[in-house]
């Protein structure tokens, strides 16, 4: 009589990917039905795992497809729980931008680049600048503002040097 047949299903594998020559009816059906079960618990992990993560932090959808594979699922599953958590793209610009603004001062453009740099479309970046809090009219005259006092006080500065070496 032949021993058990040994029938090794990864958690990882989709199971159109499994082949099934020369087993015994039952046995891949079983083993099929097994490996679509393990398809499922995986895509409802990852889709957990996303919005587990997004509670905690601001993604972009690569971002966050990113994060997923450095939690140990391949890309197929990864891709999949990015695309089913739920996420609004644009809110998690917004939250990115308003976490980036209170670290480091950013001019908008500047801070669209480093949204886009994390992975979110130019569209996304701009509305996340947009979006985030800050007045960049107000902010860009203020600057303009500092930087006209900062001249005048170099200007006067130089003139009373100069007057200062005519005496």
């Amino acid at each position: 009589m032949p021993g058990p047949l040994n029938v090794n299903v990864g958690l990882t594998e989709s199971p159109k990917k499994l082949k099934l020559n020369a087993v015994p009816p039952l046995l891949a059906e079983a083993v099929a039905k097994a490996a679509e079960e393990a398809d499922k618990a995986n895509k409802a992990n990852a889709v957990n795992k996303a919005k587990s993560l997004l509670a905690g932090n601001a993604y972009s959808r690569s971002g966050l497809i990113s994060a997923l594979k450095s939690e140990g699922y391949n890309d197929t599953y990864a891709t999949y729980g990015a695309d089913n958590c739920g996420a609004d793209w644009e809110t998690q610009a917004v939250n990115k931008a308003k976490a980036y603004v209170k670290q480091t001062d950013y001019t908008r453009d500047a801070l669209i680049n480093k949204l886009k740099s994390d992975g979110f479309t130019d569209s996304q970046a701009a509305y996340g600048a947009d979006n985030c809090g800050i007045d960049w009219e107000a902010k860009a005259a203020e600057e303009a503002r500092k930087a006209a006092e900062e001249a005048d006080k170099a200007n006067k500065a130089n003139a009373v040097n100069k007057a200062k070496s005519l005496l």
